[in-house]
């Protein structure tokens, strides 16, 4: 007898592979990191060489905790955002994996905005030791520039995450309305 597949399975398989997308993540960033052990702290800018570093590894290590959360803990975060239903019926609809859809993309949106956002607090305590907040007008523009693409990253990533049942059952709604309106025509092919 087989058994159909629900949408919590579903969506922890999809954040599964989200988390080893963000394992790969993490791994790309060694090179970096070793780059940076390998240099003297005279070849960089004036300014405090441990912060840079530090902002490196948050980078790294965020990129690291959110793939161990993705890939081991998928489970669990399925299971609150999907709970299936009481009825039995494991058979998933449209809507189930549009839900499922819009939360993994929401999931997607969030973990990639997270080291964004910590990389960019960092940049800025960066300028304020190195004295360059003065200085680098532009600079510190496209640090706010970030940081608010990041955070607003943030808001969208989560409205996705928390709200893609409700977002779903909002769609499925305008299919049906649309679908529902569309006029038929009925042609008579005879001679």
């Amino acid at each position: 007898m087989s058994t159909g597949i629900g949408s919590r399975q579903i969506g922890a398989l999809a954040l599964r592979i989200l988390g080893i997308i963000w394992l790969l993540r993490a791994i790309g960033h060694i090179p970096a990191l070793i780059g940076m052990f390998a240099t003297r702290p005279s070849r960089f800018e004036p300014g405090n060489f441990n912060l840079l570093i530090t902002a490196s590894f948050v980078g790294f290590f965020l990129n690291l905790v959110l793939a161990w959360l993705l890939l081991f803990r998928a489970d669990r975060v399925a299971a609150r955002v999907f709970p299936d239903s009481d009825t039995g019926q494991l058979a998933v609809t449209a809507e189930e994996c549009l839900a499922v859809a819009l939360a993994v993309v929401g999931a997607y949106v969030v973990v990639d905005a997270i080291p964004k956002v910590g990389e960019a607090v960092i940049n800025f305590k960066y300028m304020k030791d190195s004295g360059r907040v003065a200085v680098a007008g532009s600079w510190i523009r496209g640090n706010w520039v970030v940081l608010t693409g990041s955070i607003g990253q943030l808001v969208v990533g989560i409205g996705l995450f928390v709200r893609s049942r409700y977002l779903a059952s909002l769609w499925s709604t305008f299919e049906a309305n649309r679908t529902r309106h569309v006029p038929v025509e009925v042609g008579d092919d005879a001679p």
